[in-house]
């Protein structure tokens, strides 16, 4: 038949077939998705869960996806793991999390042939693409390796963490770095499907997507809006205006920016869940864990570690207090000093009673001798303040003795300047 004179017939039986989807329940919706999966072997977002067509079409390097549970992020990983991408690498915290993931790989996969469960799992699915699964218990300290140490130089090409807020910064940041393809016109990328944090350990996340989660974040983002974001050595984020913005890497070349977005997911959005009952369960929480896991709300309260000193709410409560100019009438009183003579930055603190200045920070390629340190101290001290150096690094011990000589008369007075051996 002639694709031309077929055409209003086709148009007429998509018109009947989506008035049929239309009229169908959730549950009717949810199986039909699997047969679909099943006859097709093609994995597809649901057509009325627009965040997870969204999350499928962005165009974002790093993308976090969810906020309420039940929002169908492990769906949109395994997916495109099946669909887009030739190696990926699919984790969660434990191994005794896997579990789910892997029967749910294997289902839309459409069999389990293929699969190999022996630790760490992997999928070779029906058309050959190579699913790793993994997990990551154990965090690297510096000293010794953590569990994401193993995954160190193989290649894949997307890199999806499930729950990522269970991850340390650490582990996230390390396992990034190992994204890549050598295959012509394969897309790399990274998703995040999470709920907000519960505790102190994931507040991370509102750092690296401080445009979209942070409230007090002066320029925000609308949800899947690319923003653009470089990170120094010291493993620091700067945003910046676009991918063509040239910031140094401090060696003769410059930073690669590398975008990141987040896209919202709601329980109301997934076939699967919505309309099961799910929802009456997440109400049953007791906060804060319902703002967190039921509105999907990353600002929520959560809740510190059992053996943390100073409360958060304390910490957060004295953010707010602060403001960017001393009180009136009260002088400097003592100034901190934290010497750098190579790629760390050389860091005055200095303090006014109960007030605390914004920190004063110099690379440390600009302070290599303790003359030099010592010079930035008396430029910025005022009102005899007390200073107070830290000896710990080489320079320390240098810049004491030459703001020791320069104050010696003061010194008869009143102290000016002791030290310290700071604790890395």
């Amino acid at each position: 038949m002639d694709v031309e004179t077929s055409t209003p017939e086709l148009d007429r039986l998509a018109a009947e077939i989506s008035a049929s989807i239309d009229g169908m329940t959730t549950e009717q919706k949810a199986e039909l998705s699997d047969e679909v999966i099943k006859a097709t072997g093609k994995w597809e977002p649901a057509a009325e869960n627009i965040p997870q067509q969204l999350a499928r079409q962005s165009l974002a390097d790093v993308l976090l996806y969810g906020g309420q549970a039940g929002g169908g992020k492990t769906d949109l990983g395994l997916g495109l793991a099946m669909t887009e991408h030739t190696r990926s690498l699919v984790m969660r915290r434990h191994y005794t999390d896997l579990g789910y993931m892997t029967e749910r790989a294997c289902q839309i996969n459409g069999t389990r042939k293929g699969f190999n469960g022996s630790p760490p799992p992997k999928l070779r699915t029906t058309d050959g693409r190579l699913i790793d699964f993994g997990a990551a218990a154990r965090a690297g300290n510096g000293i010794d390796p953590g569990d994401e140490d193993h995954w160190q130089g193989h290649p894949h090409d997307l890199l999806y963490l499930d729950e990522v807020v269970q991850f340390a910064e650490s582990q996230v940041r390390f396992l990034m770095g190992w994204i890549r393809s050598v295959e012509e016109g394969q897309r790399t990328r990274i998703i995040f499907g999470s709920n907000p944090p519960l505790g102190v350990q994931g507040e991370w996340v509102i750092g690296m997507f401080a445009p979209w989660l942070d409230e007090r974040y002066p320029n925000p983002a609308k949800h899947g809006e690319l923003r653009w974001v470089v990170t120094d050595e010291d493993g620091k984020d700067l945003w910046i205006d676009g991918p063509d913005v040239e910031i140094p890497d401090g060696k003769g070349g410059l930073l690669e920016p590398q975008s990141r977005t987040f896209i919202p997911a709601q329980l109301s959005d997934n076939p699967y869940l919505a309309g099961t009952g799910y929802k009456a369960n997440l109400d049953a929480l007791p906060e804060p864990l319902r703002s967190a896991v039921r509105d999907g709300n990353f600002m929520a309260a959560r809740q510190d570690e059992v053996d943390q000193l100073i409360p958060t709410i304390w910490v957060r409560q004295a953010q707010e207090r602060w403001e960017d100019t001393a009180p009136y009438g009260i002088p400097m009183c003592a100034i901190g000093v934290d010497c750098a003579r190579a790629k760390d930055e050389t860091v005055l603190a200095c303090r006014h009673d109960g007030w605390y200045a914004p920190l004063i920070c110099v690379p440390g390629s600009e302070t290599p001798h303790g003359t030099d340190i010592a010079s930035l101290v008396l430029k910025h001290r005022r009102d005899n303040a007390l200073i107070i150096v830290d000896i710990g690094e080489g320079t320390g011990g240098q810049a004491y003795a030459h703001l020791k000589n320069n104050l010696a008369e003061l010194d008869e007075i009143h102290t000016s300047v002791v030290a310290y051996r700071g604790i890395d």
